[in-house]
């Protein structure tokens, strides 16, 4: 499977199956991939169109921040840690627990809120949502992101959030 989505034929995947079959590791390589990657550009701002400085920054979200830092934060951040590569050549600030940051190419890594509004404001190429079928929907929403049948889908705002800060005139990692 990691074989066939590092190909520039997909940007993105949805991982679906019983508790315990892989979904959240091939996310989780998937991710360190497209870090790879990038650590490999001499500019990543360029190539992706951005400002030299501009921070790129990839998301992970679930159905609760504590759930995006503790189930899938902390174990992206146990594989880099592990890293070979991660920790001869492209080094994070090891200082900074909340968000893995790297400085050299200013690329972090970042669990944030569950919120339709957790990226915003954000240069995001990437990122990973998680547990989205335990997301809230609410039929005759008074939300302001609500469909124009007036349900909210919160699953269905983050991608779509995540989707356009992702699409906006950028390259793919």
């Amino acid at each position: 499977a990691c074989a066939a989505l590092d190909t520039d034929q997909y940007y993105e995947a949805v991982l679906t199956g019983a508790l315990g079959i892989g979904k959240s590791t091939l996310a989780n390589i998937m991710l360190a991939r497209s870090l790879y990657k990038l650590s490999c550009m001499r500019s990543p701002q360029a190539t992706m169109g951005l400002q030299r400085r501009t921070s790129i920054v990839f998301t992970i979200q679930s159905v609760r921040l504590n759930t995006a830092k503790k189930a899938i934060f902390e174990e992206f951040s146990r594989y880099i840690h592990h890293s070979p590569y991660f920790k001869k050549y492209y080094m994070y600030d090891k200082n900074v627990t909340s968000t893995m940051i790297f400085r050299e190419q200013n690329v972090s890594i970042m669990p944030v809120s569950s919120s339709v509004t957790g990226a915003i404001s954000m240069n995001v190429l990437g990122g990973i949502l998680d547990e989205m079928n335990f997301m809230q929907v609410i039929t005759h929403s008074k939300s302001a992101n609500a469909d124009i049948d007036g349900s909210f889908d919160q699953a269905k705002q983050m991608y779509n959030t995540i989707a356009r800060r992702r699409k906006s005139d950028r390259k793919s990692v």
